[in-house]
């Protein structure tokens, strides 16, 4: 993942993308990568702060913050301290990758109890 359990730089981006699994178009990263929810968050306050959450489901925070792309709301886009500095926010709910996402368009988070993919309303997808 690079960076401090986030994002690579340069990868900052949030855009959408049409995932043919969920037949939804999604939120992710500037690589393709998908970007979660975490229902059991409060606000912008993570519940996934311990391992093996954390190693599992590292926080999107990408150096320089992120920046809109095409069909992203950027004044949804925000950054605070929840699992670490900068933790991407998108309508007021942590971004996260999930480990076990291997190549872009991946969705293999879905599944697992209160983790979504997100659309560009900021509303979990797939649940």
């Amino acid at each position: 993942m690079g960076g401090t359990d986030g994002a690579a730089a340069g990868e900052g981006t949030v855009a959408l993308a049409d995932n043919d699994e969920l037949q939804a178009r999604i939120l992710v990263d500037g690589e393709g990568r998908t970007l979660y929810l975490f229902e059991r968050d409060n606000g912008t306050s993570t519940a996934c702060a311990a391992d093996p959450c954390r190693s599992n489901w590292p926080a999107f925070a990408p150096e320089g913050g992120p920046e809109a792309g095409d069909g992203v709301d950027a004044d949804a886009l925000d950054t605070v301290d929840g699992q670490v500095p900068g933790h991407v926010t998108y309508q007021g709910h942590l971004l996260y990758y999930f480990a076990g996402d291997r190549a872009p368009g991946d969705v293999n988070g879905l599944g697992i109890p209160a983790w979504f993919p997100l659309d560009a309303d900021g509303d979990k997808v797939g649940g």
